[in-house]
C-alpha cells in the first residue's frame, strides 16, 4: 500500500470549514483514508497547524485535545539532525519545505499532496495539487 505524505497547507484548509478549498481537501482526504495507509504528516505540520488555527481558537486546551483526535488518524513521521542537516546541504531557501520534504522522503512517502508544489524543488517523488489526486483517481 501506498504512502502519501500531506502537506500543512492542505490540512489547514481541511480543517477550516469556511476554506474555498474545503471540499477538495477533505474529498481529497477521504480518498486517501479509503485508498491508502494512512496519511502521513510531520512534526512540523503539527505546529504549524496548531499556531495558524491557535490564533482563531483561544481554548488550547480545547484545541490541543481537538487536534490530538484528529492527528490520530494519520502517522506521524520523524525529524532529526540527520533531516535537518539534509535541509541545510540542500538548495531549499524555504526551511520549513525542506523539513516536510526531506521528513517525507526519509519516511518513505510516494508522493507529497500540496497546494505549493513550486516549493518542492528537484523532488525525487511525485508533487500532487489537490486537485490534480481527484482527477487522477477519477476513473480509477
Amino acid at each position: 500500500m501506498r504512502t502519501i505524505f500531506v502537506d500543512a497547507n492542505v490540512i489547514i484548509d481541511w480543517l477550516n470549514s469556511n476554506s474555498d478549498q474545503n471540499e477538495t481537501c477533505t474529498k481529497c482526504l477521504e480518498l486517501i483514508f479509503l485508498r491508502y495507509q494512512k496519511p502521513m504528516v510531520s512534526p512540523v505540520s503539527i505546529a504549524i497547524v496548531y499556531y495558524l488555527v491557535g490564533k482563531k481558537v483561544k481554548n488550547k486546551k480545547m484545541l490541543k485535545n481537538t487536534l490530538q483526535e484528529v492527528f490520530l488518524n494519520f502517522r506521524v513521521s520523524s525529524e532529526n539532525q540527520e533531516t535537518i542537516n539534509k535541509v541545510f546541504a540542500s538548495n531549499y531557501l524555504d526551511i520549513e519545505d525542506g523539513i516536510q520534504y526531506f521528513s517525507a522522503i526519509d519516511a518513505g512517502a510516494d508522493a507529497i499532496v500540496t497546494f505549493n508544489g513550486f516549493d518542492y524543488i528537484n523532488s525525487k517523488i511525485p508533487i500532487i495539487h489537490p486537485e490534480e489526486f481527484l482527477q487522477l483517481h477519477f476513473f480509477k
